[in-house]
């Protein structure tokens, strides 16, 4: 699963299976983007956050396109 970022290692990528692909507010997927970005910004030292809604749904939306087509 995603777990908050230490100082020196990013947040790991959900694994195959941990999204069932519903759309949850929730996604594992969401909470990966918004983890990275925290890390992102903590290694950088910037402090102001880009707006990573748009990235988080346009990735899961390409990961669910992909799946579905592997059925």
């Amino acid at each position: 699963g995603v777990l908050a970022p230490s100082s020196s290692q990013p947040p790991a990528q959900p694994a195959d299976g941990e999204c069932c692909g519903r759309g949850c507010d929730d996604c594992v997927w969401i909470r990966y983007f918004i983890a990275q970005e925290e890390y992102e910004r903590h290694m950088s030292g910037n402090p102001v956050a880009r707006d990573v809604n748009q990235e988080a749904l346009t990735a899961l939306e390409e990961r669910l396109s992909r799946d579905a087509g592997e059925g």
